[in-house]
């Protein structure tokens, strides 16, 4: 699904890039410590992607979200059955925040497009969001 056109303009090209796979949580829960618990019930990491022009991820950065009531979000939303975002101000424990980036870095994109060439693009928006059961969950079935 393309994104609107105007949306597009704001990144230079005239097609955005697009997941090739989905964002899976096993890829995640196999980098955690065996002693990794979520202490609050969900929370959402937000990362910028910087892509080339084979849709390979290039550069990822952790966005930190802006404070509501002193605590920061460190977030990025989507899940896999790809359920509308949930506001959360939790920040993400150091450990899940690494393994989302080492996940994030590994993802493969079609590539964004200007004029029908594939070109690079930079500083695409991605949210993950976990509840404190599916990560249960995958570490059982990992």
């Amino acid at each position: 699904m393309d994104l609107p056109e105007h949306v597009a303009q704001m990144f230079g090209v005239s097609r955005m890039p697009l997941p090739l796979q989905a964002f899976e949580t096993h890829h995640v829960v196999r980098r955690l410590p065996k002693d990794f618990a979520l202490e609050s019930e969900h929370v959402t990491i937000r990362l910028v992607l910087d892509l080339d022009d084979t849709g390979t991820v290039t550069h990822v950065e952790v966005v930190p979200s802006p404070s509501r009531r002193g605590v920061r979000t460190v977030g990025l939303l989507t899940d896999e059955a790809g359920a509308q975002p949930i506001p959360e101000h939790i920040e993400a424990p150091p450990a899940l925040r690494d393994a989302v980036v080492e996940a994030a870095r590994r993802m493969r994109f079609r590539p964004a497009e200007r004029d029908g060439r594939a070109v690079p693009v930079r500083g695409i928006p991605v949210s993950v969001h976990y509840t404190r059961d599916e990560l249960v969950a995958a570490k059982a079935a990992t």
